[in-house]
């Protein structure tokens, strides 16, 4: 990945709707920094893992709301080298 070959952390807020058994659904990046290093593509990627997925509501850096009757959550993705 070009990030780490330059060194550069990342970070990524994540929205996402949760299935009635509480999986991650239709996730979408709404925040991207920095801009360009793949991060958003990389966490969207991780939202499909199970062990990401695994009690989605009570990860850190996690919050729940409502939107149009569907549970939703917002999810920060922190990307720290080594």
């Amino acid at each position: 990945m070009e990030a780490m070959r330059q060194n550069v952390e990342g970070r990524v807020v994540l929205d996402c709707s949760l299935t009635s058994e509480g999986a991650l659904n239709a996730c979408q990046v709404v925040e991207e920094r920095p801009a360009g290093m793949r991060f958003g593509e990389a966490s969207l990627r991780l939202a499909c893992d199970p062990r990401f997925n695994a009690a989605p509501s009570a990860a850190p850096n996690t919050q729940m709301y409502e939107r149009d009757g569907v549970q939703r959550i917002r999810r920060v993705v922190n990307w720290r080298l080594g």
